[in-house]
């Protein structure tokens, strides 16, 4: 099977391509492609780059938040859909399946190239904004993914099985102390920079707002890890 996966997004946009039969396996960040930081592609872009490799994708799988009007999941309970958006197949001239995941999900499914993902339990995702506003999540490993049931229409994880955080948004904090402490460069690279810095009441506070809000909004208030 040849999957083409893709994110534009607002920033960043990145684009992976992938055979399971050969391993032959393609990764590529535009603002690499471009040389502008955080740089935000188009569908154009990604038609160039599997023209490149003469790259016929069977699955194309994305997410998007509705960023670019390329749709969502349905609801944030939801990690995953098929969808006839044509639009993808007609830009890139292909006639693959489409698949949508949720944005949080997508950014645990990310850890793949280092830790096998088929055996981690959890993923846990603090992020700027995800789709349907959500600022953090707690994933439990859907296998019906590994099991290959995700070829089926309309399939969804069950809903105690992810927790999401509207109310606090780590990330968005991290950019405050960022700029009250002068750090230099883009507002969006604040987090990053303030994390490297290492700072132990920094993580008291943010793990105290986390499990505040965890508690508010969740009615999960325990994990067995």
């Amino acid at each position: 099977m040849k999957i083409l996966g893709y994110y534009i997004g607002g920033h960043d946009s990145n684009i992976m391509i992938y055979d399971s039969e050969t391993k032959f396996i393609k990764y590529s960040k535009s603002e690499r492609y471009f040389g502008v930081k955080h740089h935000r592609a188009n569908l154009s872009w990604l038609k160039e780059y599997i023209n490149k490799y003469d790259f016929n994708p069977d699955v194309i799988v994305w997410t998007d938040g509705n960023r670019n009007n390329l749709g969502q999941c349905s609801s944030s309970q939801e990690l995953y859909k098929k969808t006839t958006n044509n639009e993808i197949n007609r830009v890139l001239g292909t006639n693959a399946d489409c698949y949508i995941i949720d944005h949080h999900f997508g950014h645990g499914l990310s850890c793949w190239p280092l830790v096998d993902t088929d055996k981690v339990k959890y993923a846990f995702c603090s992020d700027g904004k995800g789709d349907h506003s959500d600022r953090f999540s707690i994933i439990k490993n859907p296998y019906e993914v590994i099991d290959e049931k995700y070829l089926e229409p309309d399939v969804l994880t069950k809903p105690e099985n992810i927790i999401k955080i509207k109310s606090f948004c780590p990330s968005a904090t991290l950019d405050h102390v960022g700029i009250a402490m002068k750090l230099y460069g883009a507002v969006i690279d604040m987090a990053g920079k303030v994390i490297l810095l290492e700072y132990d009441w920094l993580e008291s506070f943010i793990l105290l707002r986390l499990l505040a809000a965890l508690k508010s909004e969740s009615k999960v208030l325990s994990i067995k890890l």
